[in-house]
């Protein structure tokens, strides 16, 4: 993270974001453009922000290209509108592409645990969850300007 990631003393974040259909029978939800890193290895992503999903949820085509090292399925599937899926936790370094809307660069978060399907067809859409993304923000969704406001807690 650099000293430019955050307007000093005022620990408030305004990031864009795009709108996407993700089915017929969905509304219209916030994607969020994000760099994901492990080691040397990263990859440019578009996930959804579901401030009702629990922990950010990857596909496991994700986990692979950056080399993330998976631990054990956990004994219980996670559960969500969409059904059950078997998860394994990670960690990965998350970066919002492109300056946020005050004029600083996306700040940088050390995603710890996420949490990785165990197939690809479990997860046609990476989410951004609650944890850890959220644990030490508030979160503001501006739909009218498509912006999301995290305000450090």
């Amino acid at each position: 993270m650099t000293a430019r990631a955050r307007r000093k003393g005022s620990g408030v974040f305004r990031i864009e974001y795009s709108k996407v259909r993700i089915s017929r029978h969905t509304d219209v939800a916030p994607m969020v453009h994000v760099r994901l890193t492990w080691k040397s290895k990263q990859s440019l992503q578009n996930l959804l922000m579901d401030s009702g999903a629990t922990f950010t949820l990857l596909p496991p085509w994700i986990a692979e290209d950056l080399g993330l090292e998976l631990g054990a399925p956990l004994q219980e599937p996670a559960r969500g509108v969409g059904g059950s899926v078997v998860i394994r936790p990670s960690r990965v370094c998350l970066q919002v592409v492109g300056p946020d809307t005050l004029g600083f660069p996306g700040r940088v978060w050390v995603m710890d645990p996420i949490m990785v399907a165990a197939a690809d067809e479990e997860v046609p859409t990476p989410l951004l969850g609650r944890r850890p993304f959220l644990m030490h923000h508030e979160l503001i969704v501006r739909e009218d300007r498509r912006e999301l406001v995290l305000r450090e807690l």
